[in-house]
C-alpha cells in the first residue's frame, strides 16, 4: 500500500524546519522494515529505541531525525520517550491501540508532539469502535461516550468523519493471476503412520 514511503516522503519534505524530530512507534515485526526502508530511501538520520543495548537518554534521542521504536518499548520506557517534545509521532499498524483504556493506548496520547499521524491499512479490526482510541490519540472524540453519542449511532456523521481522515484507495493495488489448485498426496511413512492411527483409535473411543 506504500505507508511507509509515503510517510518517509512526508519527512522528508518538511526536513528544512528548524526544529525537526521525528518519533515512529510500529509493531516489533517491521523494526528492520522501516530501519532498511529509511537508510535505503532517504538520508535521514535514525536510531533504533529498541533491544537491550539502547541508550535511555533524551539528549541522545535528540541527535537523530527519526527515532524508531515499538509498542513493546512505549510501554516499559515511557519515561523517556515522554520527555522529548517531538514535531511528529506517527503510529504504525495503528489498529495497535484500538483498546482506549489499554496501558499503550494511554501512554501515546500522553507523548508531547506537534503533529500526529496514524496509518493502518486495516484501522477497524473487530468493530466502528476500533477507531475510537485512535482518533482520541489524534484529539478527536476523546472519550467513548462522545463517540458513541455523535458517531457511532449516525451513520451520516461516521462517513463524514472517515471521508477526513482516512484515504480510500479504488484501483486495485496489484493484479493477481487466476487461482489455480494443484493437491498433491503425500503417503505417511510408516511409524507417523502408526502414531496417527493409535491417535484417531483413542479419539474414537473417547468420544
Amino acid at each position: 500500500m506504500g505507508k511507509t514511503l509515503s510517510m518517509l516522503a512526508v519527512i522528508s519534505r518538511n526536513r528544512s524546519t528548524s526544529y525537526y524530530k521525528n518519533l515512529v512507534v510500529v509493531p516489533t515485526s517491521l523494526v528492520g522494515q522501516w530501519k532498511k526502508e529509511i537508510r535505503s530511501k532517504t538520508t535521514l538520520s535514525v536510531y533504533v529505541f529498541h533491544g537491550p543495548r539502547r541508550k535511555k537518554e533524551p539528549a541522545h534521542l535528540s541527535s537523530f531525525d527519526i527515532v524508531l521504536t515499538t509498542y513493546g518499548i512505549l510501554r516499559t520506557d515511557f519515561q523517556v520517550l515522554e520527555a522529548y517534545p517531538w514535531d511528529r509521532i506517527v503510529l504504525d499498524e495503528s489498529h495497535a491501540i484500538k483498546n482506549l483504556h489499554a496501558v499503550v493506548s494511554k501512554r501515546c496520547r500522553s507523548l508531547n508532539a506537534r503533529s500526529r499521524w496514524l496509518l493502518s491499512g486495516t484501522p477497524m479490526v473487530t468493530s466502528i469502535n476500533d477507531i475510537c482510541s485512535q482518533l482520541a490519540f489524534l484529539g478527536l472524540l476523546t472519550h467513548r461516550g462522545m463517540f458513541r453519542r455523535l458517531v457511532q449511532t449516525n451513520y451520516v456523521r461516521l462517513r463524514y468523519l472517515l471521508k477526513r481522515v482516512m484515504r480510500k484507495r479504488k484501483q486495485r493495488a496489484i493484479s493477481l493471476p487466476a487461482l489455480r489448485e494443484h493437491v498433491v498426496r503425500l503417503p505417511l511413512p510408516e511409524d507417523q503412520k502408526e502414531q496417527y492411527g493409535a491417535l484417531h483409535t483413542a479419539a474414537l473411543r473417547a468420544g
